[in-house]
């Protein structure tokens, strides 16, 4: 694949290769529309800002104190506990995992034209080492939410594009998790996102005419106007209403068959409510028939601080038990507390706190079912030899 020097036609954002990569008709009737992004949606502002943070973790290597931090730059309507859970997590793989980030360079803007495309793309972290380049992604969402694996292939493109050309370059691309509080580590060759890099473009540009519904459809552009998307609502409703309460084996047959697009018209009904609050936000409550109107109101909900209050709270109970019993404890807190005040592995550490919970008796265990599609599992038959 060869870069043209002439002015590109069209540009794509790697972000954008999440959506387009799976449905290459998401960029052919937006023209190559970027994701919908909000700049007043807190949790936009949420992102934005970690992002800020983490940047400061890397240069300084440590975590600004967040409460003046976000003083002193303005952010007073910000939930600075939700900062401060999200970027702990940087500030811990950071401090693990830096020094493999060799003279590292951060938020930096990174593009290339490939054919008709200028491709680009804006780097959390990005250094360039003796044996590879490595890029860093922070992500403020869950794991489970959306495959991040094509947007950071281009990233991983755009920096080797940087570099004079040699086949055999690597490079390596960390995505960390910072709620779910993991990370992921992908490697490829030059020559490997090379050959991705034209496969994509070309079903991007020589789009066949079908669309393809799925997770990714919430980030589209084009959601509310996709003939895919239209016809698969239609028929889950259809399916919908034709469920005659019965269990039979017809019945539940057709419970299962309509599943995922019962969980299709949820996300779309979850995407609905959020572009209507933005709506709503900006432009104020929305008149409707009967004199009725569509708006915005907040709740507060009040939250106790059980270290400002332990006092108080102490003082209403004789037993330490009673008090014991109104309090729930935080495993993934609790856990992140526990590798933050030791030294040595920070697994290890982890392991033995729970154990010693175990030993104690104060962990118990209850069952969750939760629907999830997935390939048949295979009966195994134990043959007598």
């Amino acid at each position: 694949m060869t870069t043209e020097p002439t002015t590109p036609k069209y540009s794509l954002r790697a972000s954008f290769f999440s959506i387009c990569s799976k449905c290459p008709g998401a960029w052919s009737n937006t023209e190559g529309a970027q994701i919908r992004l909000d700049s007043d949606n807190p949790q936009a502002n949420v992102g934005t800002i970690t992002h800020e943070v983490c940047a400061e973790i890397v240069h300084d290597g440590e975590r600004p104190e967040i409460a003046p931090w976000l003083r002193e730059h303005g952010h007073t309507d910000i939930d600075e506990d939700e900062i401060g859970r999200l970027t702990w997590h940087a500030q811990t793989f950071w401090q693990e995992h830096g020094h493999l980030f060799l003279e590292p360079e951060t938020e930096l803007p990174l593009e290339t034209i490939v054919g008709d495309f200028r491709i680009t793309g804006h780097t959390d972290v990005l250094a360039y080492c003796s044996d590879c380049c490595r890029v860093l992604d922070w992500k403020g969402g869950y794991r489970t939410e959306v495959d991040c694996e094509p947007q950071i292939r281009v990233y991983g493109f755009l920096a080797l594009r940087q570099r004079p050309v040699s086949q055999e370059d690597e490079v390596k691309v960390t995505v960390v998790w910072l709620r779910d509080q993991t990370f992921q580590t992908w490697t490829w060759t030059r020559q490997e996102l090379e050959d991705w890099m034209e496969e994509t473009l070309d079903r991007i540009q020589h789009w066949n005419g079908l669309y393809t519904v799925g997770s990714h459809c919430r980030y589209c552009p084009n959601m509310f106007n996709c003939p895919a998307q239209t016809t698969l609502v239609k028929s889950t409703i259809t399916g919908l209403g034709e469920i005659d309460g019965q269990d039979g084996p017809v019945q539940v047959a057709q419970l299962a068959e309509i599943y995922a697009g019962v969980q299709n018209v949820e996300r779309l009904i979850k995407a609905y409510r959020e572009r209507l609050k933005m709506a709503i936000s900006a432009n104020g409550p929305i008149p409707l028939a009967e004199g009725m109107e569509l708006a915005l109101t907040v709740s507060q909900t009040e939250t106790i601080d059980p270290l400002q209050g332990w006092a108080v709270l102490d003082s209403y109970f004789t037993d330490p038990k009673q008090l014991a019993a109104c309090i729930k404890i935080s495993k993934p807190k609790f856990l992140s507390a526990v590798a933050a005040n030791v030294t040595r592995s920070k697994g290890l550490a982890k392991e033995e706190a729970m154990q010693r919970l175990r030993d104690a008796g104060a962990i118990s265990t209850s069952p969750r079912e939760s629907l999830r599609l997935r390939k048949q599992q295979k009966a195994i038959e134990n043959k007598a030899e």
